[in-house]
Formats: C-alpha cells, sequence, structure tokens
C-alpha cells in the first residue's frame, strides 16, 4: 500500500553484517512499536551481507510489516548464498 505520508531513509555507506543488522532491527523496534509506518528495506549490494542475517531480519520483518528489497550487484552469489541459509 502506497501512502501519501511517506519517509525515506537512506544509508549510504559501506556497512558489515552487524552494522546492517543492528540498523535492521532499530527499524523494526521502531515499527513494532507503532512509531513507523510499514516500509520497504531496501539493501543494495546486498551479496556484501552474511546469509544468515539477510534471513534473521527477512523473518523477523514480515511478521511486522515490513519488506526485504535485495539489490544485488552479482545476482548469482547472493542466490547461492541464501540457498544454503
Amino acid at each position: 500500500m502506497i501512502r501519501p505520508r511517506s519517509l525515506t531513509l537512506e544509508v549510504c555507506l559501506p556497512m558489515d553484517g552487524a552494522t546492517f543488522f543492528r540498523v535492521a532491527s532499530g527499524l523494526c523496534k521502531a515499527r513494532s512499536e507503532g512509531s513507523v509506518e510499514p516500509f520497504v528495506l531496501v539493501v543494495e549490494e546486498a551479496e556484501s551481507i552474511e546469509a544468515e542475517t539477510l534471513r534473521r531480519v527477512a523473518a523477523e520483518g514480515r511478521k511486522l510489516g515490513v519488506a526485504l528489497c535485495l539489490v544485488p550487484q552479482h545476482p548469482t552469489e547472493i542466490s547461492r548464498a541464501l540457498g544454503r541459509c
């Protein structure tokens, strides 16, 4: 659902899996508290984040109305990584 009031938060810096998880967890917590509307979390260069971290964020976020969009530079790498989860 697209709402007229939307918020875009863009974090454009390289981050490791632990930092990504902290950012994503904070956003999911804000969503669970009702302080933000459902949203889509777009992860560019997704192959640089550990597959297990992506799986955890996707599973937790889905329950809260958070969608995860993975945008890999090398789709075959992320496909193989997620296949191992």
